[in-house]
């Protein structure tokens, strides 16, 4: 895969409504978990009201998972999920704790690319106080799921390579921290 192609790879293209198999636990510290098969759309829509209460609650994982939750019992990805807690400082190169690129300016790139997602802060937004002049800093966490087609669900790694290089390639570039390494992280 051409990491610098702005063309998306097809399976990241916009689907009309794809039917995920996710897997779902109860709270973080729980190794059990249940699939279930719902559109793209119910997804989307699952997430629109935030479960307010302890920062560990319910989970998803970005597919299905035989067993309990462990790499190896992953049986393909429905989604790939852009974790930005941490960004990346483009001239330097350097890691930016807590402050990711703003929300607002990753779905732009993701809309002009087409790409089908949702999109949402994390617990942890808010703001920070800058250490070197005192001053509070707007401290952007987040998180980005794409939904992938069933022939790219072994290929997720690919995929999610492909979207930060597109993001970095826009000024925008975020950590790939453990949890976008690991398959059966949960959400």
């Amino acid at each position: 895969m051409n990491h610098h192609s702005t063309t998306p790879p097809e399976a990241v293209l916009a689907l009309a409504n794809p039917v995920l198999t996710l897997a779902y636990g109860e709270t973080a510290y729980s190794k059990q978990v249940e699939n279930t098969a719902l559109s793209w759309q119910d997804f989307v829509d699952s997430l629109s009201t935030p479960a307010e209460g302890q920062k560990d609650g319910r989970y998803f994982m970005r597919g299905g998972c035989n067993g309990p939750r462990r790499d190896e019992n992953m049986t393909g990805a429905g989604l790939i999920v852009l974790d930005g807690d941490n960004g990346i400082d483009t001239d330097t190169g350097e890691l930016t704790p807590d402050i990711a690129p703003p929300l607002q300016d990753v779905s732009a790139v993701l809309d002009e690319l087409g790409v089908a997602y949702v999109a949402w802060t994390t617990y942890s937004t808010g703001e920070l106080i800058d250490e070197s002049s005192n001053d509070p800093v707007e401290k952007y966490k987040w998180r980005v799921c794409i939904p992938l087609t069933d022939e790219a669900s072994n290929q997720w790694m690919a995929c999610q390579d492909w979207a930060l290089q597109q993001l970095a390639d826009r000024g925008l570039a975020i950590n790939k921290g453990s949890e976008m390494l690991s398959y059966s992280q949960p959400w």
